[in-house]
């Protein structure tokens, strides 16, 4: 009899324990909530309508149809450039630099993101 009165109290600590953290953590669980849990279940609704589509959008061919009819050789050239300027041997030292400029003004928070 005594063990089921302490397995008792031991749930009800646990719950206690809980409702505690849910007290006073809500705003961080929120956004938890809304950061990672959101997301994930837009992407899941977003896969299973592609699948049920049979792998596109009903939309998909006019938008993608239109994005070509405007393209143009200056367009091309510009995309060359900003494919370029993208890549890791020119990101590398301006993330560098940033991160640096960050570290010397203490924005510890902001070297997070």
């Amino acid at each position: 009899m005594n063990k089921l009165t302490k397995s008792r109290g031991e749930s009800n600590s646990r719950l206690d324990f809980l409702k505690n953290l849910l007290v006073s953590h809500w705003r961080s669980l929120f956004g938890m909530f809304m950061g990672v849990y959101l997301p994930l279940q837009v992407v899941e609704i977003l896969t299973v309508k592609i699948w049920q589509n049979k792998g596109n959008f009903p939309w998909d061919m006019p938008i993608l149809l239109t994005i070509h009819s405007t393209a143009n050789p200056q367009l091309d050239i510009f995309a060359v450039l900003l494919t370029k300027w993208g890549s890791f041997w020119t990101v590398l030292p301006v993330l560098s630099a940033i991160a640096l400029i960050l570290w010397k003004r203490r924005r510890w928070r902001t070297l997070a993101y």
